[in-house]
Parts: C-alpha cells; sequence; structure tokens
C-alpha cells in the first residue's frame, strides 16, 4: 500500500497518508482520551481561579467612574482636567509625581537609602486583575498543547518515512498530513479551553471567535515548532526533554510576568523571536478594544489602553497573528528541510 500511494502525485498521496495517520491515531484510544481531557482540566482550572461567572466587578477590566479615575490618574499624572474630579488631585497621581521625584532627585545613591516610593508601573492596578492572567495562561496552554502533541511523532515514524521515502514518498504531502491532523486536534482542544473561559470567566463575550482564532494560531505555531524538534532529535526522549526548555523562556518574555515595559532594551528586541509575546498581545488588545468599545459616554475619557498597561508597542491583533504565521512557516520549513536531509542521508 505504502509503494502504491508513494506512485500518485502530491495531493494523492496527501489524502492516502492523511487517512493512514487518523487510524493510527484513533486506534490509539487513550491517547485520545488524554489529548480530549487536558483542555478540559485546563479550562476548568481557569475557571475556578478567575471564573467571575458574569459578576463584572473581580476580575474582568472594570467600569465604574472611582476606579477608571484611579487608573487615569496612574497612566496620566499630569492632566489638570480629568473628567469627574473637580481638578482634585488623585492619591495614585500624588504616587506618581513622588515617585518621580525620589528617581530623579536619588539616582546617584544605593538602593537602601532612598525613600520608599513604589514604582507605579509594577504597582498598576490593571496587573492582578484576573483577565490578564487568564489570557496569558490561555495563550501558554495553547502554545503548550501544540508543541506536546506532534513532539515525538516525525521521531517515532522516521524508520517508517526513511524506507517509504525510498520507494517514493512526497516529502511535503507526508509533513502536510501530519500538520492538518495536528491542527484540527488543536482546533477542537483551543475550542474547548475558550467556550469554557469565555462562558464562565469575565472576559469580553464578542471577542470569542477572534480570541479562539488567535489561540488556534498559537497552537499552530506551537505545532510547527514541536514538528522541526521531532524532525532534528535523535529520539523520542530527547525530543519530550527539549520541549520544556523551549516554552518556558516564552513564559518569562511574553511580557506579562515581567511587564514588557520593565524589560531592557535588549530583552524587547528579542520578544520578537517569542510567539507567545505575540499571542498575548494579539489576546489582550482584543479585550481591551472590545472593553473600551463597552464604555459610556463619560467613561470613554478615562479609559486606557494595553499599551498604557503593559507598554506594548501598537500593533493591531491582525498583526500579532501574523508574526505567529510567520514564525509556523518557518519553522514548518525548518522541519521540511531536516525531513529531505534524513531522507537524502538514508539512500547512502
Amino acid at each position: 500500500p505504502a509503494q502504491a500511494a508513494a506512485s500518485r502525485g502530491g495531493l494523492s498521496q496527501f489524502f492516502t497518508l492523511l487517512g493512514r495517520y487518523l487510524v493510527r491515531k484513533f486506534r490509539d484510544r487513550t491517547s485520545m482520551r488524554i489529548q480530549m481531557l487536558q483542555p478540559v482540566i485546563i479550562g476548568g482550572l481557569l475557571v475556578l481561579l478567575f471564573g467571575g461567572f458574569g459578576s463584572g466587578d473581580d476580575d474582568g477590566l472594570p467600569r465604574d467612574d472611582d476606579t477608571l479615575k484611579e487608573w487615569h490618574c496612574l497612566v496620566e499624572p499630569d492632566d489638570e482636567d480629568i473628567p469627574g474630579t473637580d481638578g482634585e488631585p488623585c492619591p495614585s497621581a500624588q504616587a506618581q509625581l513622588d515617585y518621580e521625584m525620589s528617581r530623579e532627585a536619588y539616582a546617584g545613591q544605593d538602593k537602601n537609602e532612598r525613600p520608599d516610593a513604589q514604582d507605579p508601573v509594577s504597582t498598576h492596578p490593571a496587573l492582578p486583575r484576573g483577565v490578564h492572567a487568564t489570557l496569558f495562561l490561555l495563550a501558554a496552554a495553547a502554545f503548550w498543547l501544540g508543541c506536546s502533541n506532534v513532539a515525538r511523532e516525525l521521531v517515532f515514524e522516521r524508520p517508517i518515512y526513511r524506507r517509504e521515502r525510498r520507494s517514493g514518498l512526497n516529502t511535503r504531502s507526508y509533513l502536510a498530513s501530519v500538520f492538518s491532523f495536528q491542527m484540527a486536534l488543536a482546533a477542537v482542544q483551543t475550542l474547548i479551553m475558550t467556550l469554557m473561559v469565555w462562558l464562565m470567566v469575565d472576559v469580553q463575550n464578542d471577542t470569542i471567535f477572534p480570541s479562539w482564532t488567535v489561540l488556534l494560531i498559537t497552537a499552530g505555531c506551537g505545532v510547527a515548532l514541536g514538528l522541526a524538534v521531532s524532525s532534528i532529535a535523535p529520539n523520542e526522549v530527547t525530543a519530550i526533554s527539549v520541549i520544556p526548555i523551549l516554552l518556558l523562556p516564552q513564559l518569562m518574555l511574553a511580557g506579562y510576568l515581567k511587564v514588557f515595559g520593565q524589560m531592557n532594551e535588549a530583552l524587547q528586541h528579542l520578544t520578537v523571536f517569542v510567539p507567545l509575546r505575540w499571542s498575548f498581545h494579539s489576546l489582550v488588545q482584543l479585550e481591551y478594544g472590545s472593553w473600551e468599545k463597552g464604555l459610556g459616554k463619560d467613561e470613554e475619557d478615562l479609559a486606557f489602553t494595553v499599551g498604557d498597561v503593559f507598554e506594548f508597542p501598537d500593533f493591531s491583533p491582525s498583526v500579532c497573528a501574523a508574526m505567529l504565521l510567520v514564525m509556523s512557516g518557518t519553522f514548518l520549513v525548518l522541519a521540511l528541510a531536516r525531513l529531505v536531509r534524513t531522507s537524502a542521508h538514508s539512500g547512502h
């Protein structure tokens, strides 16, 4: 059957290989059950941690005037005409000014000798909000699911691939069949997480489809990276072990655990190559954009942006998603090149 499939064109081979791959994966029912259970567990934990159940008070972005005034004062402490304050300075505005003054006055002294003054960015009232943590963990989970699903796939099938490659197997069709199935699996996994979170955590309801699209693209980038790792790794154990090494730096550089604006310039440039940064950036842009549209006229002047909170550059969600697609394509090209090289070496 493999030789018959190999004698056909690339598209015909793709469907034949995809069908065979489907049969093999669905025969392993235990593995499929675990993969379907993973997003349920992740989504359930996010709901337990941050579920507002529609309260709109604790975890989501605020809409009440008092909180918005405080946020506005923190972002723009020199604004003398903050709506609703009657010219009175906000406490957070004074804290901002005190911090700036102390930073300038005591710039040359040891930290321990400086007066107590909190950095307003690190103490920004937006950051403890559950919505930010929810979106960050969703992006991380989507990327991790994509990577972990495929880390062992190519290295596991390497002997079979080499044998069938000598019979005319099309490498592009082979890689496309694996990627297509894994993307379908990722679509179901990310949809489960998205539905659970958007139904039970206080995020903007009208962002459910675009946010799911971002999570799917994120998972696809994880799949592509996982395939690249699997194509290079000498064995299954190595492939699985490398995935956490690739994921942990992304958690640190995504712009949430360490606010993007607080990173030094070199690290900020480095995040350009971090898929999780673009995923999180896109999700919070969608969230803030929808939140701002839902504010009343009295609150519009008190609104703030993702740039105000995280100091991300002003890129649209579509630009962030495009960056993820570019990286996905790069990883797939790397995987394809490695597969071609593997088959070339096996022919000698």
